[in-house]
């Protein structure tokens, strides 16, 4: 592990991570590849012929043709192992919280950088959907370049936020997760590893997580947004003052986004199993989706 340096776990924590290395088996991979290889890119029509890049009001998705090439790229061209050792340079663990609200069991994976300052600050990474800790590896690129873990001023943790791939709970077939709840486990995660005071940041389904710890756990002391919900009652308030030139830009980029490219946030917010299932029984159907 080139960046072993920053795995050194602090002394004396509560909690007592696992050293994990992420590794695919070779059967999984071939299935995926022969899923691949053998499903089935439907008959041209003028939907999946077309997008957006022929004219805005095309807002269609990917064409065939890009899912065609997609899925030669990943048979042909695309190195996960490579990928996956390149991962594995970054500290990564494993470790069981349990929720104090209702006793259930979570085994977190997460990628860390721990600094050997005593006084660096600690930060928790949430991603979102349809994203992973991976989102964050351009993160740990840059600061294991420009420090050591003697002058590191954070220390970075990154979890697969729960139910999302390799983080894992004892009821997942028989309770519901809630931001609340995730945000409880994560809360408990960083009190594992003996922060009892740090920084939250998340974006997508990180940011209703980050949200839910923010004014809720006393060791939480910051919060970062990169995408922010605002109920009328929130917005309500600024409604009325001036707005510059940019903000009125990026308002309509968002209208935009809300009347076309949201509709996938109502079949996944309706109807996640039907979705969920039809996903799970191709992955061109996922990478298309």
């Amino acid at each position: 592990m080139a960046n072993l340096g920053f795995g050194v776990v602090p002394l004396g924590i509560p909690g007592t991570p696992a050293p994990f290395t992420l590794q695919i088996p070779d059967a999984d991979l071939k299935h995926l590849s022969c899923l691949a290889k053998h499903s089935v890119i439907g008959a041209p029509t003028f939907y999946n012929t077309h997008n957006s890049t022929d004219s805005p009001e095309y807002g269609f998705g990917p064409t065939r043709d890009w899912l065609s090439n997609a899925t030669e790229v990943w048979l042909n061209d695309f190195d996960w192992r490579a990928r996956e050792k390149h991962w594995n340079t970054f500290p990564q663990f494993t470790i069981n919280v349990t929720a104090p609200s209702d006793g259930q069991i979570f085994n977190l994976h997460f990628a860390a950088l721990f600094s050997k300052k005593p006084d660096a600050v600690p930060i928790i990474f949430s991603h979102g959907w349809p994203s992973s800790w991976l989102d964050f590896v351009p993160i740990f690129e840059l600061l294991t370049a420009n420090y050591t873990a003697e002058t590191l001023p954070y220390h970075i943790i990154t979890p697969s936020i729960p139910d999302f791939g390799l983080s894992t709970r004892s009821n997942v077939t028989t309770k519901e997760l809630t931001f609340s709840q995730a945000a409880e486990a994560l809360n408990e995660l960083m009190k594992a590893l003996g922060f009892d005071a740090y920084i939250a940041q998340g974006g997508d389904v990180g940011s209703g997580i980050t949200a839910g710890i923010c004014g809720v756990y006393d060791e939480c002391k910051a919060v970062h947004f990169n995408n922010l919900a605002l109920t009328p009652s929130e917005t309500a308030p600024v409604m009325h003052l001036p707005l510059t030139a940019q903000e009125n830009a990026t308002l309509a980029v968002a209208a935009q986004f809300v009347d076309k490219g949201t509709g996938y946030m109502f079949e996944q917010g309706t109807k996640p199993s039907t979705i969920a299932l039809a996903l799970e029984s191709s992955p061109l159907a996922l990478l298309e989706w």
